[in-house]
């Protein structure tokens, strides 16, 4: 498609999914390039949206400095500092789904069996293999760190407070993301659309 294709069909799903919502809807902005993307395409459809800054405490000042420059932001914030996180959690390493994988490994329940024999062997419960959920030999390492490893930091520190803000509003969320930022993410969209 071309790009003036892709904006009008981008506007056509904001306003689907605004009516689907019967106006009840937020855009998660972080000031990233792609939550500002999508702030200025569903302000061009709906100029009232409200737009909900997840203030860590880790973002860059001029990336705050960013989000104020913008009208109809409100900012919410984590219960929890990133060093609690850290402290009781794990570190954020390598990706979220690395993360994932040598939390797993360093934390064998029963619950979590198929998963670690997964990551370690790569091999699925139908007994077919996979790469793409197998731990690089590279990462092995980690599994026996002296510090925990966690992909929990995100869910605490931005993705609660804004789950905190839906509850209290009842509103959804329009979330500015890339198929391209990941290969599952591509996959999947490319299976159901966004």
């Amino acid at each position: 498609l071309t790009l003036e294709q892709k904006i009008e069909l981008s506007k056509g799903i904001i306003k689907e999914f605004y009516e689907q919502q019967e106006g009840k809807v937020y855009i998660s902005f972080s000031g990233g390039k792609d939550s500002t993307v999508l702030l200025d395409l569903v302000r061009q459809v709906f100029p009232n949206v409200e737009a909900v800054f997840s203030d860590t405490g880790l973002e860059y000042p001029e990336i705050k400095e960013f989000v104020k420059s913008f009208e109809n932001v409100i900012t919410v914030r984590p219960e929890k500092s990133f060093k609690t996180v850290i402290k009781e959690y794990g570190y954020p390493v390598i990706s979220k789904k690395t993360a994932r994988m040598i939390s797993d490994l360093q934390n064998p329940t029963e619950a979590n069996h198929n998963s670690r024999k997964l990551y370690l062997t790569g091999e699925k419960q139908d007994g077919t293999q996979t790469k793409s959920f197998k731990l690089a030999k590279k990462w092995h390492k980690l599994i026996d760190a002296p510090f925990k490893v966690s992909n929990k930091c995100c869910d605490i520190m931005k993705k609660e407070p804004l789950k905190k803000y839906e509850k209290k509003t009842g509103n959804k969320p329009f979330i500015g993301t890339m198929a391209s930022d990941s290969m599952q993410r591509e996959s999947s969209y490319l299976k159901t659309g966004c």
